[in-house]
């Protein structure tokens, strides 16, 4: 698993309905990364449809991830 070797912060973003990669598969993935990470899962979702299902929720998070990391 490559998450395994990175040592950068990870937002995972998974909608629960990807038919392409399972939502059943997030919570290994994010186990494995040994870093900061933090993690959204959309309901109703499916492959990087995330942003457009929620998309206030969706760059919330993901505009509080990265202020959170910015140097």
């Amino acid at each position: 698993c490559q998450v395994k070797k990175s040592n950068t912060p990870t937002l995972l973003i998974h909608g629960d309905a990807d038919d392409f990669v399972p939502v059943t598969m997030e919570p290994e993935i994010y186990k494995a990364i040994p870093g900061e990470k933090d993690q959204l899962i959309i309901k109703g979702a499916g492959h990087t449809k995330s942003r457009y299902r929620e998309p206030e929720t969706y760059y919330k998070k993901v505009y509080e991830f990265i202020d959170k990391y910015q140097k």
